[in-house]
């Protein structure tokens, strides 16, 4: 957990400080897509009270949202225009009253419209019959008679009179006042990191101006990251840096690399190289759940750069709440069926081995998930019949298929409850 919120926060940040840049980033709250101003990411009531979480951020997302919701093509023509963002949001606002939370569920349930219920929140807890929410307001009736009020504070009236309000006295700076900086350099300094560290540093910073920045460009418009630069980072060894050595990792699981990485690549502004997500989300499923198989196959090219990784776990009706994943795996004896849709699958588009959280029991909530890798083969076999953005095809950009794939059964690696893994 808190290896994908230090690469996510790495991330949402470099892309705050791209829009920033860009001068695409309204100084204005509620206007922006991060926060609340965009009208087909957020969450919207409906009639009964509940809510619909809406993420459809990419075109064939959207346009399947559209439709479903029923908003009509005119105020769907407003998506790029932000000053128009406003009505949109009206428009769907109003749309999503128009039916309970069920329905709507219904409604976009098996679509990759990326709108899933909500989970309701728990709001204010009542209180209990008979007994004041303000203790310290009424008295409460006991065998003895009224007691005194239950007090909470030494302001309260029982205590006497409040003191006098303390006035400001010339010479001391009041809160709020900009002091002048006192001679010399009293700046905060960080001691979490040691000389290693910054020598590490500067072999990202240097690999970060020889082969990332001067081909970062073209990667944009090419939608895709060359897989050299993986084999550079892996030459420069900055892929597997807690990996045991005797499978050419680092053999260091210290994580302070690990954070060093995620903020020089943040202060260059390059996200799209994930190098924090194939080392500190997916290294340690493989480190810690793989057989000793698995590992002399596996994290060879995974240190070397020649197997980039990802992890297939967000789906158009299941983000955050895990819970709700559909994707599904049977056991078939000798393979296991994976059944299911994916979206939002950073390192998608060039991965060559994927950890899938697919459901192979369906009672037990999350205890029912587990974790299958399917390999890139697998992958290209599955992707064969669809031209969509799939973790599954190593060459397709990463977001979500329906398809039917068939893994063979091998030694079992992760899972939550029961082992499956190809």
């Amino acid at each position: 957990m808190d290896a994908a919120i230090v690469d996510g926060t790495a991330h949402l940040t470099t892309m705050i400080r791209g829009m920033l840049a860009a001068g695409s980033w309204q100084d204005r709250r509620g206007t922006n897509l991060l926060d609340g101003g965009c009208p087909f990411y957020g969450v919207y009531a409906t009639s009964d009270g509940g809510h619909m979480a809406v993420g459809a951020l990419e075109e064939r997302f959207y346009a399947e949202f559209v439709r479903l919701l029923g908003i009509g093509e005119e105020a769907a023509a407003t998506r790029y225009d932000l000053a128009r963002w406003p009505e949109l949001r009206e428009a769907v606002a109003k749309t999503f009253l128009g039916r309970t939370r069920q329905e709507w569920t219904d409604v976009f349930d098996g679509s990759d419209a990326c709108v899933a219920p909500s989970s309701p929140g728990r709001g204010p807890v009542p209180p209990a019959p008979g007994r004041p929410r303000h203790l310290h307001r009424a008295r409460r009736a006991g065998p003895a008679g009224p007691r005194t009020p239950l007090l909470r504070h030494p302001r309260h009236p029982a205590y006497g009179p409040r003191p006098a309000r303390c006035r400001h006295r010339r010479g001391r700076p009041r809160l709020g006042r900009t002091l002048p900086a006192p001679p010399g350099d009293f700046r905060m300094k960080r001691r979490i990191y040691t000389e290693d560290h910054e020598a590490f540093r500067a072999v990202v910073r240097t690999f970060l101006e020889k082969e990332v920045l001067p081909h970062y460009e073209q990667w944009e418009k090419d939608g895709i990251v060359s897989r050299e630069a993986w084999l550079a980072a892996g030459r420069q060894g900055l892929l597997g840096i807690a990996v045991d050595e005797e499978y050419g990792g680092g053999g260091n699981p210290d994580f302070r690399y690990g954070a060093v990485l995620a903020e020089e690549f943040t202060r260059a502004g390059t996200p799209g190289l994930a190098l924090g997500l194939h080392n500190d989300i997916i290294g340690p499923y493989l480190t810690s759940l793989a057989t000793d198989e698995q590992k002399r196959r596996w994290l060879p090219g995974f240190c070397s750069g020649e197997t980039i990784t990802a992890i297939a776990m967000t789906e158009p009706g299941a983000g955050s709440d895990l819970q709700g994943i559909r994707t599904t795996a049977e056991d078939r004896g000798d393979h296991w069926v994976l059944n299911g849709s994916k979206t939002f699958i950073s390192n998608g588009i060039l991965a060559d081995l994927v950890v899938v959280v697919a459901r192979t029991t369906p009672e037990g909530g999350a205890h029912g998930l587990s974790l299958l890798v399917v390999g890139a083969a697998r992958r290209a076999s599955s992707a064969a019949a669809t031209s969509t953005r799939s973790a599954r095809s190593p060459r397709t950009p990463p977001s979500c298929s329906s398809t039917t794939s068939a893994s063979p059964r091998r030694t079992c690696s992760a899972s939550s409850t029961a082992p499956s893994s190809t």
